[in-house]
């Protein structure tokens, strides 16, 4: 109980996901990814971890993390066109709608088949008309995870580390414009495989 208290304080989260290399390795994924800029809604942004990308974009960033929203509102004090905000998606508390793009990254596995399903439906919503979701999340290999992958996903703060076709169960109503497995680089950590899954709103 103590230990997860501890790495759940903002700083040290995002500290510990940079030593491990997972906020790089979303990085360095963007810039193929969202190739124009627009407004952006990042739907559990936590304190920022991936908002120094998107400071060319209107960018709002959610999370229901009180302590991590402060931290990123902070961090960000000094752009106008970053915002972030304390608020859950599925209730009425956040009024934004008409994005560009809507980022789900590496949410995913923290939410049960229910939930999941449902802030799908509340996030392409809030998207206009030809507008996109991206999703990142880390995935389950069971045929190619080693010691170290399996370690992490049975210890990962999400309890919900699906499998490919668990996944594909999960957005089998969507029409899926591009859907990829990138795999994590082999270091002395080998991180979880991500899984990106693009929709677009017609």
């Amino acid at each position: 109980m103590f230990l997860k208290k501890f790495y759940t304080v903002p700083f040290i989260w995002n500290f510990l996901q940079s030593v491990i290399g997972s906020n790089s390795f979303k990085m360095f994924l963007f810039p193929s990814i969202f190739t124009k800029s627009g407004k952006i809604l990042d739907f559990a942004c936590s304190m920022g971890n991936c908002t120094s990308f998107f400071t060319d974009f209107d960018y709002w960033g959610i999370d229901i993390d009180e302590r991590a929203i402060v931290a990123a509102t902070k961090e960000f004090k000094n752009y106008s066109n970053i915002h972030f905000v304390c608020a859950d998606t599925l209730g009425e508390t956040f009024k934004e709608v008409d994005f560009d793009f809507v980022l789900m990254s590496c949410v995913g596995h923290h939410l049960n088949d229910d939930q999941f399903e449902q802030t799908l439906v509340s996030l392409m919503a809030r998207l206009k008309k030809g507008g996109s979701l991206h999703f990142f999340d880390p995935v389950a290999r069971p045929e190619k995870d080693n010691f170290v992958t399996r370690f992490f996903i049975n210890h990962d703060q999400g309890r919900f580390v699906r499998t490919i076709e668990e996944n594909k169960k999960i957005f089998k109503s969507y029409e899926i414009s591009d859907f990829q497995i990138v795999e994590c680089p082999n270091r002395l950590i080998k991180l979880e495989d991500l899984l990106y899954i693009k929709i677009l709103k017609e």
